[in-house]
């Protein structure tokens, strides 16, 4: 991930199949990561909770933005 403004959002562009993709950010190579209770919406997981990401099928090949996430929330960024 970039953050080539220096406006402190990074960006990252990364060629998916179609399906479900777990993630989890994470900061100082595993000094610290995201931390959500199993259930939260958008998530997956019992003791391992990563966020979710659906890819469709018409997806596929194109360029789709998905929006901002923010560090250990589902809420707007500030």
């Amino acid at each position: 991930m970039t953050d080539e403004d220096g406006d402190g959002i990074y960006t990252i562009t990364i060629p998916l199949p179609a399906g479900d993709h777990e993630l989890k950010f994470t900061a100082g190579g595993w000094n610290d990561q995201e931390m959500f209770d199993a259930g939260t919406e958008g998530t997956v997981g019992t003791e391992f909770v990563n966020r979710i990401l659906t890819i469709a099928e018409t997806d596929i090949d194109t360029d789709v933005d998905y929006g901002v996430y923010c560090w250990n929330a589902f809420a707007d960024c500030e």
